[in-house]
């Protein structure tokens, strides 16, 4: 019994921060550096950047005061990115093993980020084969920082589904930052067989940006706020300084 209690004052108190940090806040205007209004909250525009002022104070008595004043700014992980192509098509006169990296992505975040691979497999024969045809080609997909096929390629990216890429990366050949952006190759390797008829073989998958570290006041799928933004508002006050 008494351990149901203390239960239900800790979340009685907790309804109470969270009553009090919803009921004293109110959403400001914001203008960016040059003057321009970022954030109109009498319209319901609602820029890059939102700020609410909360936790009133006050007093009346013949004595000193103090009271504390708390700045408080959460920042969301955002992306930048580039790819220089969504398509290989390649062009093949005789059999063999062939290797490019004719598509380059890069990326910028200030955060880890995951790319996540599905449907990257073999080409496959885009109409009915004959059963003496080899219906495929087979195909590999690799990551690497160099556009030289002899430099370290990480194959088989189609085989692990997902790739992470730190925010910092020190020991890396080249280190990189994500904040700095880092520039990847994407390599394809196919082997042409002479089972492999004169035809035309297709493939067709799906690369994920996953940013691992956003906040929860994000929509993950529009990027924008959740209409529930006040609910993130708390009365915390506590620092972590190096």
């Amino acid at each position: 019994m008494r351990k149901l209690l203390v239960v239900m004052l800790i979340i009685f108190v907790g309804a109470l921060a969270f009553s009090s940090a919803t009921s004293t806040a109110i959403e400001k205007y914001v203008w960016d550096g040059d003057g321009n209004v970022v954030t109109d909250p009498a319209n319901g525009v609602y820029g890059n950047a939102r700020v609410f002022s909360l936790l009133p104070d006050g007093g009346s008595c013949n004595k000193n005061w103090e009271f504390e004043f708390t700045t408080e700014v959460q920042v969301a992980q955002w992306s930048e990115w580039y790819i220089s192509g969504t398509k290989w098509q390649w062009f093949v006169k005789k059999p063999g093993t062939y290797i490019a990296d004719c598509i380059v992505f890069t990326l910028k975040s200030n955060g880890q980020v995951t790319l996540e691979f599905e449907g990257l497999d073999d080409p496959y024969y885009t109409s009915e084969p004959d059963a003496s045809q080899t219906a495929y080609i087979a195909c590999d997909y690799g990551l690497s920082f160099s556009d030289r096929p002899d430099e370290p390629i990480l194959w088989h990216i189609n085989d692990m589904h997902s790739f992470t890429i730190a925010e910092f990366c020190p020991t890396c050949n080249p280190p990189f930052s994500l904040h700095e952006g880092v520039t990847f190759h994407l390599w394809n390797k196919i082997t042409v067989v002479e089972c492999n008829s004169a035809s035309t073989y297709r493939d067709t998958g799906t690369i994920r940006i996953i940013l691992d570290e956003q906040k929860p006041w994000i929509d993950p799928d529009t990027g924008d706020y959740v209409d529930n933004l006040r609910n993130f508002l708390t009365e915390d006050r506590t620092e972590n300084r190096p």
